[in-house]
C-alpha cells in the first residue's frame, strides 16, 4: 500500500461494541462516495471493541484501499463527566483527539457514528482550514447562542429560538455567535495541541457544570465561540430538518432547505431514535438501510441488531416514563 499523502482526508470516529454496526456504516459510507483517486485514513478510538470486530472491519476497509489505526484513550481525565442512556464517556472523545492522536497528525474529520456519508469527504478535507481551530455547521434547531434574541418574535423559527448555552452572558459571549453541532467537525490538532484545548474545554465543562446541556457539544461551541468556520450546511444535515417538510420551520432560503433535503453530504441521525432499529421510518432510513448492505454482517446479523436495538429503545423509553411517573407522586 502506498505512503499517505496529505490530500488523503484523515477520518476519526469513536465506537464501542454496542456501536460496531453504525461504525461499519459511516466509514463504509464514506468509502462508497470518496473521489477514487484519494484514499481513507481511519482512525478509531477503541470504546471496548471485540478483536473479532476489530479483524472485520479492519480486512473490509483496508481491501478497499484505506488505512487503519486503532487507538485506545486513557479515560482517566473523562471521570466524573455525565452520561446516561444512550450517551457514553465516548461521547466526550472528540475533547481529546489532540492528545491521543499521532503527534505526526495535524488535522482530522470527526464523525459522530450516528452519522451517514452520501457525499466525498475529500471536499470537506479540502476546505481551507485558515486559523480556525475547527470546521463545523450552525446548528439548526439551536443556530445561536440567544436565538431569542437574535430571530424576531414573529419568526416562524421561533420554535429554535433557544439557549444551548444557558449561561453565555455569565462567559461574556455574544448571543448572535452561531451555535455548532460537533457531529461532524474538521478539527485542526496542531492548533488545539499548541493552545492545549481539551484541557480548557474539560475545565469549561467542570466549572459550568450546572449549566451543561448537549454535553461535550457545550464546552467546544462554549471555548471556541466565534472561532469555528461556518462550512456548507450539507456536510451536516439534521434528520429532523424542517420535520414536517417545510421550509417556514428551518434556519434556510426555501432553495437552500430544498438542496440539503435533495443532496445532503452527510445526514446526522440526532437523538435516541436510529435508524438501524427495526422498523425506522426516520427520514433517510432507506438510505440507511441501503448502505447497512454493504457491510461485513450477513443480513441475519443485521436483523438481530436492529431487533435488539429497538427493543433497547422501548426499555429506556419505559425507564423514562416510570422515572416521570415516580418522580412526580413524590
Amino acid at each position: 500500500m502506498s505512503e499517505p499523502r496529505p490530500r488523503d482526508p484523515v477520518v476519526t470516529a469513536a465506537a464501542d461494541e454496542a456501536y460496531a454496526l453504525p461504525l461499519a456504516v459511516v466509514m463504509g459510507s464514506a468509502l462508497d462516495h470518496l473521489d477514487p483517486e484519494r484514499r481513507l485514513r481511519i482512525h478509531v478510538l477503541d470504546a471496548g471493541l471485540e478483536p473479532a470486530t476489530r479483524a472485520r472491519l479492519e480486512a473490509d476497509w483496508c481491501s478497499r484501499g484505506a488505512s487503519v489505526a486503532w487507538i485506545e484513550p486513557d479515560i482517566v481525565s473523562l471521570e466524573g463527566l455525565p452520561v446516561g442512556g444512550h450517551i457514553s464517556l465516548a461521547t466526550y472523545f472528540r475533547i481529546l483527539l489532540p492528545r491521543v492522536l499521532p503527534e505526526t497528525l495535524e488535522r482530522t474529520i470527526y464523525l459522530d457514528c450516528d452519522t451517514l456519508v452520501l457525499g466525498d469527504l475529500a471536499r470537506l478535507w479540502d476546505e481551507p482550514q485558515g486559523d480556525a481551530p475547527a470546521l463545523g455547521v450552525q446548528d439548526p434547531a439551536y443556530p445561536y447562542l440567544d436565538a431569542d434574541r437574535i430571530l424576531p418574535r414573529e419568526d416562524p423559527r421561533g420554535s429554535h429560538a433557544a439557549r444551548p448555552i444557558e449561561n453565555y452572558q455569565e462567559l461574556g459571549l455574544d448571543p448572535a455567535l452561531p451555535y455548532v453541532n460537533c457531529g461532524v467537525l474538521v478539527v485542526d490538532l496542531a492548533r488545539w495541541r499548541a493552545e492545549d484545548l481539551p484541557k480548557q474545554i474539560l475545565e469549561c465543562l467542570e466549572r459550568n457544570r450546572p449549566f451543561v446541556r448537549f454535553w461535550d457539544q457545550y464546552g467546544i461551541n462554549a471555548v471556541l465561540a466565534g472561532r469555528i468556520r461556518i462550512v456548507d450546511h450539507r456536510w451536516n444535515v439534521s434528520v429532523y430538518l424542517g420535520d414536517g417538510g417545510a421550509w417556514e420551520h428551518s434556519l434556510f432560503r426555501p432553495e437552500e432547505f430544498a438542496e440539503m433535503v435533495r443532496e445532503p453530504w452527510v445526514v446526522h441521525f440526532l437523538g435516541p431514535n436510529k435508524p438501524w432499529q427495526w422498523g425506522s421510518r426516520l427520514r433517510y432510513a432507506d438510505h440507511y438501510r441501503d448502505a447497512m448492505q454493504r457491510i461485513p454482517w450477513t443480513a441475519a446479523e443485521r436483523r438481530r441488531y436492529c431487533l435488539a436495538s429497538r427493543r433497547l429503545r422501548e426499555r429506556r423509553r419505559l425507564a423514562k416514563s416510570f422515572r416521570r411517573l415516580r418522580k412526580r407522586f413524590r
